[in-house]
């Protein structure tokens, strides 16, 4: 529920996003930062929560062999993932490899 401020400036807290003016009735609490954000804005990703890495518990899964990639805490999943493939994902680095061998042969029959 969002109020104006100058409607009833006791109820609630303010939005803790600078360019939101709602006043959350019943604010949620950041289990991180501890600021108080309106129905928008309280997940990490809508606040841009610096200190949302350590609550993140997504295991992403490798597309190519759709096993989990274990992700080690403050760290981004992407980047995690993007780490996996370019370094230890072993069905991207046969691929690699035949594509590579695949392209050889090809400028050898030229």
């Amino acid at each position: 529920i969002f109020l104006q401020k100058a409607e009833s400036p006791d109820l609630g807290k303010q939005c803790g996003v600078k360019s939101c003016n709602q006043l959350a009735f019943l604010p949620i609490t950041c289990n991180e930062c501890r600021c108080s954000f309106c129905e928008l804005h309280f997940a990490f990703e809508a606040h841009s929560c610096q200190r949302s890495l350590s609550q993140d518990a997504r295991v992403p899964s490798c597309q190519l062999y759709s096993k989990p990639v274990p992700t080690p805490k403050r760290q981004r999943p992407d980047a995690v993932m993007n780490d996996h493939l370019s370094k230890y994902c072993e069905v991207y680095r046969k691929k690699r490899i035949f594509v590579s061998v695949l392209l050889a042969r090809m400028q050898e029959k030229r």
